[in-house]
This record gives structure tokens, C-alpha cells and sequence, in this order.
């Protein structure tokens, strides 16, 4: 039987071009999910390809029982490249949808590597040293739980291409001991496809903190980050390494109205319950006031032809939302008349 061991090169290689003895254990698995992604799948896995790396890196992507040729692209690839290590899953089934985590449970279960490192289909890496800088960091520094970078956000409905979005945006990021609270008032934000982490304390969280990973819950990154952040320093990197996609298909590009807002409060009360939890009640204001505002935004962006139909739309949706409406409208008005 093979010995489980852990190898470097010299010097950074391509990753398609290295050569590594049976049992050599991957240093980094990638988690890649993508469900309708024909467009977009070839740059996401590109982007790994072009990684230069000192060390073993494996490729795990999960086809969500995809109904257009994403799957077929990603066969080609496994077969082109036999010598990458490619862990593809190609689901009959839609997991996504039973809304029960299962997907994250395939993902995070078969990970090999020291590190973990999501890019999802829609997203792609540009810079081949991506995960060789991050690695080295974070081998340094054993008191960081998480890395992450700047990226370039590519809006797929308007063109519109922000390149280094946080940089360009003002956004300053200070190394804290626990930026846990920030991050619940969306004071710190990660972009997933741009993060590397430590998979012995994700499966930690996982273990730990079951109940935060419950279906209820919008997005499964944020509470990741936020227990990371309770665990250790994080390390914001101001490169960028990758292009975040905004598109109809994307998990947070609801263009759909009662979708959008219900994605809004989902967001919010993930936040809200986490600050009384985790006693970072301090916060509560500032995670309201955010939630307004997006509400706000929303409400700005709205073309003024389509308004009648939305106000219709919204007095379906529960009380609550109509009281968030109507605050909304005032927040309106006094943007509109520049006060304070």
C-alpha cells in the first residue's frame, strides 16, 4: 500500500505539467460547484489549470445534474488532462434544491488537502500565483485561520467590469485579532472565489456548529467566515486573483423582485440571529441600518416603468416586509432631499 506523504518542488510549475508519485497527498483541494454553467464552466477551470504551484493541488467539481453541456465540458477536460488530479461528480439528481446541505457535505467530505479553496463555475481565477502566494502565507503564519484577496467584479447583464473592486472602492481592511462582529455588520466582506483557509478548522466549524448551517440560512460562506474569524487572524491581500461574476443564474443575482427581497431579509436575519447568539449585540444597529439601505438600493434601481407592478408585487409579501417598504420610502425622500 502506498505511503500518504506530502512532497514539494523547487520552484513553482504549472499544474498540468507536474508529476507526482502514487500517494503523494494533495496541499490544497479546490471545490468547484456548478449547475447550468456552459458559458462560463471552461474559464473556471482554466483558471485552475493556469495555477503554478510547489505542491500537489486536486480539483474537486460537482456537476449539480446540470441540463445543458456544463457536464460535457468537464469530461473533456478530465480527459484531456489524466495526469491533473480532477475528482469530478456528476449528479443525476439536483442537490441543490433539496436545501438540506448536502452539497456542502460532498464537498467538504472528500477534501484532502491542508488547505480549502472554493471557486464556484461562474467565477475564475487570474492570477496563476493565486494559491502558491496564499500557501506560503499562510505555512508563516500558523495564527491565520483565512486569506483572501482583492478581485475584479464582472457584471454579465450590463458589461460592466470593476477591476479591483475593493481597492478602487476605498475599502480598507486592518488585520484585527477577531473581525468576527465585522464581518456580521458587512464591515469586512470575503469574496469567496478569492479565499484560501485551513480545512481542519472549516471541518471544526462543521462539527461544532451544525445549527448555523441550517437550510433557513441564505448563504453558507458567511457563517464559515465568521466562526474562521472567531478561530484566528484573517489576512486580506490587496492582488487580484480572480473575476467574481454577476449574472441571472448567479446565487446572489436575484433579479427577480420577491426574490431579491427575500434573499435581502435572509441575509439579514442570518446576521441579526448570529449577533445575539455569538453576543455581538453591539452591532445589531449598524446590521439594520445595512438591511434598510439594501432595501433602499433595490428601490433605486427599479426602472420607474416597471414601479406600479413592483408596489403590487411587495403588498403581497408579509406584513413585516410592508413596514421595511414603507421605511424604505422615507429613506427615499431623504436621500432625495439631502438630509441628515
Amino acid at each position: 500500500m502506498p505511503i500518504n506523504r506530502v512532497s514539494y518542488l523547487d520552484q513553482p510549475l504549472k499544474i498540468t505539467e507536474h508529476k507526482w508519485p502514487e500517494g503523494t497527498n494533495p496541499v490544497v483541494s479546490i471545490s468547484c460547484v456548478a449547475y447550468n454553467q456552459e458559458k462560463f464552466i471552461r474559464d473556471a477551470i482554466e483558471g485552475f489549470l493556469m495555477q503554478e504551484t510547489t505542491f500537489l493541488v486536486e480539483i474537486n467539481i460537482h456537476d449539480d445534474a446540470s441540463t445543458d453541456n456544463t457536464a460535457k465540458i468537464i469530461r473533456e477536460y478530465e480527459e484531456k488532462y489524466p495526469q491533473v488530479q480532477f475528482n469530478p461528480i456528476y449528479q443525476t439528481e439536483n442537490q441543490y434544491s433539496k436545501r438540506d446541505g448536502t452539497i456542502r457535505r460532498i464537498q467538504y467530505g472528500r477534501v484532502k488537502g491542508k488547505y480549502y479553496s472554493i471557486c464556484e463555475g461562474d467565477d475564475f481565477w487570474t492570477d496563476p500565483l493565486k494559491l502558491q502566494k496564499q500557501v506560503d502565507f499562510m505555512e508563516q503564519n500558523e495564527d491565520y485561520s483565512l486569506v483572501h484577496t482583492d478581485h475584479s467584479y464582472k457584471d454579465e447583464e450590463t458589461g460592466q467590469l470593476i477591476k479591483a473592486r475593493w481597492n478602487n472602492s476605498g475599502r480598507v481592511y486592518q488585520e484585527e485579532e477577531n473581525c468576527a462582529p465585522l464581518i456580521l455588520s458587512d464591515e469586512y466582506d470575503i469574496t469567496t472565489c478569492t479565499a484560501l483557509v485551513r480545512t481542519k478548522l472549516v471541518k471544526k466549524i462543521l462539527k461544532e456548529y451544525p445549527h448555523d448551517f441550517s437550510e433557513k440560512y441564505i448563504i453558507g460562506d458567511n457563517q464559515v467566515w465568521f466562526h474562521l474569524a472567531r478561530m484566528g487572524k484573517i489576512k486580506f491581500m490587496t492582488e487580484v486573483t480572480a473575476t467574481y461574476r454577476r449574472h441571472l443564474g448567479g446565487a446572489t443575482a436575484v433579479y427577480k423582485l420577491e426574490k431579491r427581497f427575500q434573499f435581502i431579509k435572509g441575509v439579514y436575519c442570518q446576521r441579526r440571529s448570529f449577533a445575539e447568539r455569538y453576543n455581538y449585540t453591539n452591532k445589531i444597529p449598524v446590521i439594520d441600518k445595512i438591511y434598510l439601505k439594501s432595501l433602499s438600493l433595490v428601490e433605486f434601481r427599479i426602472n420607474n416603468k416597471w414601479r406600479n407592478e413592483y408596489i403590487q408585487k411587495f403588498k403581497k409579501l408579509d406584513n413585516t416586509n410592508w413596514i421595511d417598504l414603507l421605511k424604505v420610502r422615507f429613506l427615499m425622500i431623504k436621500s432625495l432631499l439631502n438630509l441628515k
